[in-house]
């Protein structure tokens, strides 16, 4: 009642309401499905709704679902939560398309992205939207499958970027992964530069793939039995809370753990 009141109440886009954010409102709504649908009839423009209900497509892993939601959330006026740009929903888009299979989109949208932070003068780099903009380009061509990009192109866009500008260890290691640096990948030390959440299962996926990669078969399905364990428990932790707010992180893991099972199990 609490959401359904605070949204009829706020003009479309606003940020917040009684204290709440609009899409913390939007995703309190979509635990009474039929009324999240009648409310969403009645403010089709949205786009809070959209990105809630593409949000919660994700933790179901409803891929088409989260496609079209995404999509229609980027046409219509909105207030992201603090801290969150349009490059957001890109990157959570463009990995929602990878993961349906459309990687020449994917690719695409990464591209895009790439495109738009190298256009970005290095004396506004730092503030939002911008650092938005170049931690999502960072990652986004991080995410698709070995081989979607050539080894050189990766290694031309990862040549100005160190340990210290990446978000975390999960990240440095995915970083020498695609570059073919799979004795790096395992040199990262399990102890000290452990992740939490979404970005630990990242880590261990990646740990896994490079042990396949150099020909330790035994010691990468021990570390894919890992991350999938480690991310199971945390997907379910994400559908009991009605905001999930790092839908990135999220995907970013379920990317990677259907590159390690096909690369893995066969």
């Amino acid at each position: 009642r609490r959401a359904f009141e605070g949204i009829a109440r706020q003009p479309l886009g606003a940020e917040y309401f009684g204290g709440l954010t609009s899409i913390d409102l939007w995703q309190e709504l979509l635990d009474c499905p039929a009324l999240f649908e009648y409310v969403r009839r009645a403010r089709p423009h949205d786009g809070n709704g959209w990105l809630a209900a593409a949000r919660r497509a994700v933790i179901e892993g409803r891929w088409s679902a989260a496609i079209a939601d995404y999509a229609q959330a980027m046409r219509c006026p909105r207030e992201l939560p603090t801290g969150l740009s349009d490059s957001d929903l890109q990157l959570e888009y463009a990995v929602s398309r990878l993961l349906a299979r459309d990687v020449a989109e994917s690719r695409r949208i990464a591209v895009d992205l790439i495109a738009a932070w190298q256009t970005i003068k290095s004396e506004v780099a730092e503030y939002p939207p911008f650092s938005r903009l170049k931690r999502n380009a960072r990652r986004v061509w991080l995410l698709p499958p070995q081989g979607t990009f050539p080894t050189s192109q990766i290694t031309a866009w990862s040549q100005n970027l160190d340990a210290a500008q990446l978000e975390s260890a999960a990240q440095e290691s995915l970083l020498h992964y695609r570059a073919g640096r799979f004795d790096r990948v395992l040199s990262q030390s399990v102890e000290e530069d452990w992740p939490f959440g979404d970005d630990r299962a990242c880590f261990f996926f990646t740990r896994a793939m490079a042990h396949q990669r150099l020909g330790h078969g035994a010691a990468a399905r021990e570390w894919l039995t890992r991350a999938t364990q480690w991310f199971d428990r945390q997907k379910q932790v994400s559908r009991l809370v009605s905001a999930y707010s790092n839908a990135a992180n999220l995907l970013a893991a379920e990317a990677l753990r259907r590159e390690a099972e096909e690369l893995i199990v066969k």
